[in-house]
């Protein structure tokens, strides 16, 4: 049966968590760094008509922001593949 959020779960089984709150809750460490991106990214999507980042601010988002949440990740056993 479908959740609110639209999702299937079998019955028993742990609900599927929303990607925002499971890293608030189980990776707590990088949520700020996950918003932040998860922010830059939505703003770009749905708001065309904002400033997109410069080369120079992807760049400072990808060495900051995206290789803390990277290194994170690979500390659990997460690979990310580019």
């Amino acid at each position: 049966m479908p959740d609110r959020s639209g999702n299937r779960h079998r019955p028993g089984a742990e609900k599927p968590l929303r990607p925002r709150y499971f890293i608030s809750t189980r990776l707590n460490p990088i949520f700020h760094d996950y918003r932040f991106l998860e922010d830059i990214s939505r703003e770009q999507r749905y708001y065309p008509d904002s400033r997109p980042p410069s080369v120079d601010e992807l760049r400072r988002y990808e060495g900051e922001q995206f290789a803390r949440v990277w290194n994170e990740l690979r500390t659990r056993g997460v690979s990310l593949k580019l």
